[in-house]
């Protein structure tokens, strides 16, 4: 199996990868980005890090040609612990790729498709107890509603959180599919045939809670850019409106107002004042990159 890395180029434009450079992926998937550097560059040193065991299986295999690179099996929030492992202080290149992989959307028996399969969505069972099925059996109706409305903005979210709880009175929720029809009858039928599956949005706000996607993004923010050399740039690609408004107002509390280090505080440079969208080219070659906002910044030198 292999991954088509979204905005490859974009990538490699703004994450330095000259010889001897160190690049730390604390989402390597399948990696597709790292054959993307390590084909570029022999002379890189890649550190790519993954929760998913089924992806750093596949991605040691895509990368076995490659010898100059370390996979870690960790949370992306846990840096010092991830740069221990890696036998490295400090890195000249980060990058992030927050996006549900194919490979993780396509596991029917983990359910992150509403098409079917148990209602697990962990990334890993290493440190995550709580599944999807927990959720939405165990949750009281309001809770349920305010979880889906925080992670999604669904805005049917309390009809929905009803008849989830109506449904479960007569048996445990477990299947993706069924709670995935539970979904669609709840919602008027007029919005049952958008650009998006009705029941999406509160697909991916149940992944995300199992997850904590949101609390471990604000987490690693900071001792991600604590690891960058001075010099040494970030790249984020986000793909939900409530990460890429995360990575944006991270990087705005730390920029700087011109290029010269001030403080331990104020160290960075956007390097992507706007952020970059993928082309209509690569969204026809790959339609899930149609959501992604990538951005970019630069540790000011001087400022570690």
């Amino acid at each position: 199996m292999t991954h088509i890395p979204v905005m490859a180029e974009e990538v490699l434009k703004y994450l330095p990868w000259a010889e001897g450079k160190v690049i730390l992926d604390l989402t390597l998937g399948m990696g597709g980005y790292a054959k993307t550097f390590l084909e570029n560059s022999g002379t890189v040193f890649f550190i790519g890090v993954d929760l998913d065991e089924e992806a750093l299986e596949i991605a040691e295999n895509n990368l076995k040609d490659f010898h100059n690179k370390i996979l870690i099996r960790e949370n992306f929030k846990n840096i010092p612990a991830i740069l221990e492992k890696a036998g490295v202080e400090k890195v000249d290149g980060i990058l992030g790729d927050l996006g549900l992989s194919s490979l993780q959307l396509d596991a029917t028996e983990k359910g992150f498709s509403y098409r079917g399969g148990l209602l697990d969505m962990r990334f890993s069972k290493l440190g995550q107890n709580e599944t999807a099925k927990d959720l939405v059996n165990r949750l009281p109706e309001r809770e349920l509603a305010d979880l889906i409305y925080k992670y999604s903005q669904e805005k049917y979210s309390r009809r929905i959180a009803s008849a989830i709880v109506r449904e479960r009175r007569s048996g445990e929720i477990t299947d993706a599919k069924r709670l995935s029809d539970i979904i669609v009858k709840s919602i008027p039928a007029v919005a049952r045939h958008g650009k998006i599956h009705a029941a999406t949005k509160t697909f991916m706000a149940l992944r995300m809670a199992v997850n904590m996607e949101l609390e471990n993004l604000q987490e690693m923010l900071p001792l991600a850019w604590e690891a960058l050399k001075p010099g040494g740039r970030m790249v984020i690609l986000a793909y939900h409106s409530m990460e890429d408004r995360i990575v944006k107002n991270f990087m705005r509390e730390r920029r700087a107002k011109k290029k010269c280090a001030f403080d331990g505080i104020h160290d960075l440079i956007m390097l992507t004042p706007s952020p970059v969208r993928p082309g209509d080219d690569e969204i026809a070659r790959n339609p899930r990159s149609r959501s992604a906002r990538l951005r970019a910044a630069e540790k000011i030198s001087g400022g570690d």
